[in-house]
């Protein structure tokens, strides 16, 4: 985790800060299985080939996170 989204969650919902934080985790604990599991199914021989396959997969879920936020976010 970063340290700004301990931040936001306490400046926004100081009541449900650990709420929050153990949801959080527990996603990241599920992308962690998830992408670990997805990279290892696609390398099967570890081609460039393959390994450019995992780089465009990663590359796009941060592209579209960003945009996501660019649409959705907000600072304040």
């Amino acid at each position: 985790m970063v340290a700004g989204s301990y931040t936001a969650t306490l400046c926004i919902a100081p009541e449900f800060t650990g709420t929050i934080e153990s949801f959080a985790a527990f996603l990241g604990v599920i992308a962690n299985i998830a992408s670990a599991t997805t990279a290892g199914f696609i390398n099967q021989t570890g081609s460039p080939s393959e390994w450019a396959l995992i780089f465009i997969i990663t590359a796009s879920i941060i592209l579209l996170s960003g945009i996501f936020f660019l649409i959705f976010g907000s600072g304040k």
